[in-house]
């Protein structure tokens, strides 16, 4: 027990002499201790996530620069279009008021080839333009049917009728019903109208 208790007192006698000295080890440990296990994760989380940042910003810069580039690109194809470009196009897509002709003449192609329609259904709708701004180009769908096509080639001369005299037409679907010997046809054309 006595050096048990010798070594306490010496101990004592050493904290004492060197209170000072036992104090500032004892922070400088603590802080030691403290950055290696608190500190120095976090600083390198924060390393890894400002580098994570930094890549992820460089990726948009270059992805922002290659829009900016293309949109750059169509400006200048865009300054390029004279008047007489538009007036082709105008000529290309029928306006507003040609839109009732069409509605006279794809009955006519029928009738011409021997053909009857059973119906004809038109429905205007707006042109989704791919950029998202309005535009004064409008769509129109046309559904009818069409009976008396006994062959391939008939049905191949209507489409190839309308498709002469209308300027821009895209068949979207085509039905043939066994029990009425006909076909359900979904046609779209596009016009250009004098609002958006």
């Amino acid at each position: 027990m006595k050096t048990s208790s010798g070594f306490m007192a010496r101990l004592r006698s050493f904290v004492s002499s060197y209170y000072i000295f036992v104090v500032i080890g004892v922070i400088v440990c603590i802080l030691g201790l403290g950055y290696v296990f608190v500190i120095s994760p976090q600083l390198a989380q924060l390393q890894s996530d400002g580098l994570d940042r930094k890549e992820t910003r460089q990726q948009t810069l270059v992805s922002l620069q290659a829009e900016l580039a293309q949109l750059r690109q169509a400006k200048v194809q865009f300054d390029q279009i004279t008047a007489e470009d538009i007036r082709l196009l105008e000529h290309v897509l029928p306006t507003e008021r040609d839109v009732p002709q069409l509605m006279v003449d794809i009955p006519r192609f029928a009738e011409n080839l021997g053909l009857r329609l059973g119906g004809i259904d038109f429905t205007e709708s707006a042109f989704a333009s791919p950029t998202g701004t309005p535009t004064n180009i409008r769509r129109l769908n046309i559904a009818t049917t069409v009976s008396g096509i006994t062959s391939y080639d008939r049905l191949k001369t209507f489409l190839e009728a309308v498709q002469e005299n209308v300027r821009i037409l895209d068949l979207t679907s085509v039905s043939y019903s066994p029990t009425n010997d006909s076909y359900a046809l979904v046609l779209i054309t596009y016009f250009t109208s004098s609002t958006p």
